[in-house]
Formats: structure tokens, sequence, C-alpha cells
């Protein structure tokens, strides 16, 4: 970071950089920061990101600046969230996003609701503003005061709704106090102490403790706002679960459907170790989860190894059905009910075998197609190391640049991997003969190796000729090899080893029109026949064992 110009650096690096050194200590009581290279051109973005936010703290020191603008980026994933607003921190695009788009959004709700709720509604409004200008002035002390009272009139407004007796109340009514509630919940629930002050958490940042009190929350809040949609006549609010999409935008269907599809997400699920490949996953409530593909949500679920794998869901009331995607795999389960409230799922490597809801079918399995993006590869890494997924038929890196660490990721995939193509210089020149050797550590299942457009970095050419001899076949097109002697060193060091397993390498482009002698040299050394002819890409040689 500290080698970037000013110009270069950006909300994203900064806030990223500050929340790696943000954790627990004394016990969880108290979180601090470790040391960040405070350098002038971090310290100048620092300045960048507080004026592009509108934050007024020229007169605070670096410090809770960066606090200010942690908590500010965390109202915006919360915000995404609940109400369905700004970019969230995910992607860190804070330009566009204020706190006066909550509240720009909230006098257009306000403005439809029943008299009888609007007073509150205004009242938790105006201390939302509140909160938004000692935000600015990094007073995260006077935000959380102000949050409890943007609780206590939602509560206030929701207890009015209840008491009301109508037989029809508006859905718009319950969904507004219920964004209110859970944005004011979810940001009180995500402070902690800092020796510079309280600091507003993002989702990813947030302690397992404080993970499942948000979800407990969330939840609730959640539950109350369906059980009392349901607790209408059936000509009331509740008939509204079970119309198709048509009727449902027109009756309005879609704003349960939305605050269900954003919230979802703050919910954790509680999962069961049976043995050393299956677990038991609880879900929330059928009932919390969005009528709709068009409203396709998710959760997360814990991985073997310790991370976290998204599990889309959604259902389908009319057919009573739940469709999921986990790992690629589409799942759907014939629902005996749709109102059972602890949904389990029983997962065996990473497959959805079993639930308490009704028979569940693979319907079917998505890979991606000939070029693999980075999203791609770690999507389906995961998948592969619990086993999940058992075979790729064709793994192409080509399309966009990809890291060294994205090539340690697409070598669990090349694990499984059938045929791997590799678009050498999109790769990055600098890779070291470690990844080399790891990626060919995982080949030993691939049978066909397209290594093409580019070249092996000066170093890489021993590690890259084992590789070779790991796949049942390989094809170098296009690619500079800077030392023919080692790569072919390097080769028939590998045969040596168990003999290999490459009976076949192909040269063509580039590639023999430099190195065609040594080719024919590398064929003597090791044994093998040689033969010419042409393919659509010109003069081709292929060694045969």
């Amino acid at each position: 970071m500290a080698a970037k110009t000013v110009e270069t650096l950006d909300a994203h690096e900064v806030i990223t950089k500050v929340l790696e050194s943000l954790n627990p200590s004394d016990g969880g009581r108290l979180w601090a920061f470790s040391e960040i290279p405070l350098d002038g051109a971090v310290d100048s973005a620092i300045c960048k990101v507080s004026e592009t936010l509108g934050l007024n703290l020229s007169e605070n020191d670096t410090m809770q600046v960066i606090i200010s603008a942690v908590s500010y980026a965390t109202l915006a994933e919360v915000g995404q969230h609940v109400l369905g607003i700004g970019s969230g921190i995910a992607k860190m695009d804070l330009t566009g996003f204020t706190l006066a788009q909550i509240t720009k959004k909230l006098d257009a709700l306000v403005a439809t609701v029943d008299k009888l709720v609007r007073e509150p509604l205004n009242s938790a409004k105006s201390f939302l503003k509140q909160a938004e200008i000692h935000l600015r002035t990094g007073n995260v002390e006077r935000v959380k005061e102000l949050l409890k009272e943007v609780n206590t009139n939602a509560t206030k407004a929701l207890n009015l709704l209840d008491s009301s007796g109508k037989e029809e109340q508006r859905i718009d009514d319950l969904v507004i106090t219920t964004q209110l509630l859970i944005l004011a919940d979810v940001m009180l629930s995500s402070m902690v102490d800092t020796p510079k002050g309280l600091v507003i958490l993002p989702k990813d940042k947030l302690t397992n403790p404080q993970e499942k009190n948000i979800s407990l929350l969330v939840t609730g809040h959640l539950e109350t706002l369906v059980d009392r949609i349901q607790k209408n006549k059936p000509s009331g609010l509740a008939k509204l679960l079970t119309l198709n999409s048509a009727q449902k935008k027109a009756a309005n269907q879609d704003r349960l459907d939305q605050i269900l599809k954003n919230c979802f997400p703050w919910l954790v699920p509680t999962t069961t170790t049976v043995d050393a490949n299956t677990m038991e996953v609880t879900l929330p409530s059928l009932q919390l989860v969005p009528d709709g593909e068009e409203d396709m949500t998710h959760i997360l679920v814990p991985a073997r190894n310790g991370d976290t794998l998204k599990l889309s869901i959604w259902t389908v009331l009319k057919a009573k059905e739940l469709k999921m995607v986990f790992i690629r795999n589409h799942y759907t389960v014939s629902m005996s009910s749709t109102t059972v409230t602890n949904p389990v799922l029983t997962i065996t490597q990473g497959k959805i075998v079993k639930t308490n809801m009704g028979t569940v079918t693979l319907t079917k399995t998505d890979l991606p197609g000939d070029n693999w993006s980075v999203s791609d590869i770690r999507a389906v890494a995961p998948a592969v190391l619990c086993g999940a997924v058992t075979r790729v038929e064709k793994l192409f890196l080509y399309g966009q640049t990809y890291s060294a660490a994205d090539i340690v990721v697409a070598a669990e995939v090349m694990a499984v991997a059938k045929q791997v193509f590799i678009h050498l210089s999109l790769l990055p020149a600098s890779l070291t003969e470690q990844v080399w050797e790891l990626v060919g550590e995982k080949c030993g299942q691939v049978e066909l190796l397209g290594l093409q457009y580019g070249r092996v970095g000066t170093g890489c050419e021993g590690v890259v000729g084992r590789l070779v001899t790991r796949v049942g076949r390989a094809e170098l097109r296009y690619v500079e090899i800077t030392s023919f002697d080692l790569f072919a060193g390097g080769i028939e060091e590998g045969l040596g080893v168990d003999g290999g397993r490459c009976s076949e390498i192909q040269f063509s482009g580039s590639t023999l029109d430099k190195h065609r002698a040594e080719v024919a040299g590398l064929a003597a050394r090791i044994g093998w026949r040689v033969t010419e002819d042409k393919n659509s890409f010109g003069d081709r040689i292929v060694i045969k064992k």
C-alpha cells in the first residue's frame, strides 16, 4: 500500500487495510488497532475518503477519521441489506452514498403510511437524521444514543399498528416499521469499543457472538412482520402470500419479499456435525424465505475447512416447492408443508442429500463454460475441496488476468479437471517456481494441458517441464521458453520419476518456429518418436512415447 501513489489509493483499500488491523483484545471486551503504516500517501488518501463521504473531521486525528469512515461505510452496507439502497461495503463505492439517501427513501415511505403511525415514524426519521450529523462529526457515542431513539419510536409505531384493530393493515406500514427496527438493531449490535472510541463494524468483521445476536434480532423482527400479516382475515393481507408473480406486484407482495430478500443474509443457520463427511444445517423458518426466483436470497453455510459457502434459496409457494443452489448444484424440495419453522438440510460431502421438509431432488449442476473468471474459480474450488464437485471437463484460464493467489486456488480445481488450458500472458510475469510446482502436484489427473500465448518465466522452465510430464498430453503453442535446455531437463527429470504420465507433447506456432531443432533434440534425449504435420495453426511437431 505504501508504494502506491495518492491518486491510486481509494476508499476500499484504505478502509480494508484498517479493518485488517482491527481485532479483539482483552478477552474480547476491547478492540484494538495494530500498527498501520500511515505514510504520506495513506494519510492523504484518508483525507480524500473523508472529503468524499462529506465527513466533518478536520480537527480529528487520522485514526478518528478512519473510525468514522469505517462506521459510515458499515451504514452503507446495512442500508443496502435493509432498505435496498447503495452498493454496500463489499464494493466500497461510497461516492454516491450518504445517510441522506436513507432519510430521502424514508420520506417517500412515511408519506404513504396511515396517519396513526406517521408521528412516531417521523420521530424515528428525525432521530436518524441527527445520527447522520453526529456520524459526520465522528461522535459515534451520540449515534448510539440516537439509534436507540429510532428503535423506541419504530416500536411505538408497530404497537400502534397492532392495537388499531384494522382488518386490512397496509403492508407498507408493517414493512417500514420493521425496516427501521432492523436498521437500528443491526447498527447497535455492530458497535465495539476501541481505544479511540466506538466503531461500527461491517458484517464480515463481526464476531460469532455478534453475528448470532444480530441473527436473533432480525429473525424476531421478520417473524413478527409475517405473523402480523397472517393474523389478518383471509380477505386481507394474508392472501398476498399465495398470489402469483403478476398479482404480487399489484397487491404489493413484492414489498414483503424485498425485505425478506434483503435481510435473510443476516440470519445465521445452526450446524451439527454428524460425521467426518456429513453435517446437518438448520435454516430459519420457511416463512422467512421470499417467494419467487426474482427475489432469490442467500445464507452462508459453514464449510469443513472453516470457510463459508453460499446457499441461494427461494420458494415457489404455488407449487409448494423450495428451490436451492449450493456449490453450483440446483435442488428442488417438494414441501409437505410451507410453514416448517426449523428446516433441516443434511449435507454429505458438499451435497444436499436429505431434508425434513419433503423429498429433495438434484435438478442440475452448473459449471462455467470455456472461460473461467476469478469468481468462477473461487466459487468452485471449495466445492472440489469438500467433494461436491468431482469432475470438471474443461478449465480455461482465459479472458481476464489472474494473480498468483488466483492460480493457487485454481490449482484445487485442476485436481479434478479433465482438460486445462492456460493463457500464459494473463498470468503474472513473476509467477514463482513454488506456484508452478503446486500446479504440477495438482495436475495428476489432467488428460490434456494446453500452455498458450505467453512466456514461461526465467527460472521456471525446469518446473514447467516437470509439470508437462504429469499430464496425459500437453500442447505448447506460441509459448516463449527462455531456456529450452532447462525446460527439456525438467521433462527428462519428470519422466524419470515413475516414468511420468505424459505420452505426447505437441509444439506449434512460434514455439516450433524458434525451437524446432531443440524439440527434435529433446525427443532424442528421451527416446520418443517424432512426427510432423499441419493443423489450423500451421506446422506442428508431435513427440510421442
